[in-house]
């Protein structure tokens, strides 16, 4: 892990490599929330069609 306490000695080549370093990690961070967001929708797709299949026809169904 990086030491904040040494950016103000870093050289400006060293700055930059830091910079697309952490650019790098950013991406791969956003590809990932992407991802599982992705997954968290499609389950949630997934567990509300269940629901209405097991508990669809208890519902619709008439009772006096």
């Amino acid at each position: 892990m990086f030491d904040p306490a040494l950016l103000p000695v870093l050289a400006s080549d060293q700055l930059r490599e830091l910079a697309a370093d952490l650019l790098t990690q950013v991406r791969a961070q956003e590809q990932e929330l992407v991802f599982r967001q992705a997954k968290i929708d499609k389950l949630t797709q997934e567990l509300a069609l269940h629901q209405r299949w097991r508990f669809g026809a208890r519902t619709e169904s008439f009772s006096p």
